[in-house]
């Protein structure tokens, strides 16, 4: 049977306690956004949702966004969240795609 000694259990204690800082640290740098369009006249097709972590590109060219999502319609209005988003900040762009095609205009 093997003996555990002071030393272990401290350096167990801060190995642990080291672990659950760099965890909670990593943790508390990312949030999750959540986006909401109402009044939305028809049912047709989805919206598009578009985040963008720069200028460059916003709102109309679709692959400069950092992050992109689709949602359906429902009764008027549509929502996605984005997970895990960096602190910082963001520009949001939103359309609606009643045709499918994922392009505007």
């Amino acid at each position: 049977m093997k003996r555990f000694t002071y030393k272990h259990l401290l350096a167990t204690a801060l190995f642990l306690s080291t672990f659950l800082f760099v965890t909670a640290f990593q943790t508390a740098t990312v949030t999750h956004l959540k986006i909401t369009v109402t009044g939305i006249k028809n049912s047709k097709g989805a919206i598009n949702f578009n985040l963008y972590n720069k200028a460059e590109g916003f709102p109309k060219e679709q692959a400069k966004a950092f992050k992109r999502l689709s949602a359906r319609i429902t009764n008027g209005t549509s929502t996605v969240t984005f997970e895990n988003i960096p602190f910082g900040e963001y520009a949001q762009a939103a359309y609606h795609d009643e045709n499918g095609n994922t392009r505007l205009g």
